[in-house]
């Protein structure tokens, strides 16, 4: 996937992540959220498998069956929302599309994506609070990050990469004020909240297109 596509599919999910983040205050009042089966935290939890495995399901292995059976029995899942769309015009690249049960007002939560028949792709939104910081306690420091501006270009998206986990985050700066200027060498403030998460395979392409290295 080239980076021109993987930003366009971000864009398309900006107002559902835009609630994930307005409802993260009233998450973190509630005591019972994190063992809420209907929300899915499985990037924090391991649960049942540490990402980019997603609920037993794998890139560039499980089937568009094996997609299709896991995606009916998630609880955070509003299964009448569970729809299938061809991608492309030649059948090759197969999308799964849904609301999450949490969300309130419903709202497209995520995306799978099968190429051939298996496995390429995991999109989630973050629904419960998950800093820029804690990501990177649990994977490290990433190789690098890429910047794009909002469909309103009144925030900065920030798409940050491990390329040998196949993981990308987004997180969002307000107000353009950082890193869609022209200084790019300023600090990345730790403490923003993820707003989504990706499963993905890196590709030589995407970590030469505008990337830029991780501020030391």
């Amino acid at each position: 996937m080239s980076k021109s596509n993987f930003t366009h599919i971000a864009f398309l999910f900006i107002n559902s992540l835009s609630l994930a983040i307005a409802g993260c205050d009233i998450l973190k009042s509630d005591q019972s959220f994190p063992d809420d089966p209907h929300v899915d935290r499985s990037f924090v939890t391991g649960q049942r498998c540490e990402a980019p495995c997603w609920y037993e399901l794998r890139l560039g292995k499980s089937t568009v069956d094996d997609i299709r059976a896991t995606l009916t029995q998630l609880q955070f899942i509003d299964q009448s929302t569970l729809f299938e769309w061809p991608i492309d015009t030649e059948g090759s690249q197969l999308g799964f599309y849904f609301d999450c049960a949490y969300y309130s007002p419903p709202g497209s939560c995520g995306e799978l994506v099968a190429k051939n028949g298996i496995l390429v792709q995991v999109f989630m939104t973050v629904q419960y609070p998950l800093t820029l910081e804690s990501v990177i306690e649990k994977l490290s420091v990433p190789n690098f990050f890429t910047v794009d501006t909002s469909s309103t270009e009144s925030n900065c998206i920030l798409s940050i990469y491990w390329p040998e986990k196949n993981i990308v985050i987004i997180v969002e700066e307000d107000s353009r004020k950082k890193h869609c200027s022209a200084n790019k060498n300023e600090p990345i403030d730790l403490n923003l909240q993820v707003i989504s998460l990706i499963y993905m395979n890196i590709d030589a392409q995407q970590q030469n297109y505008e990337s830029l290295p991780w501020p030391k």
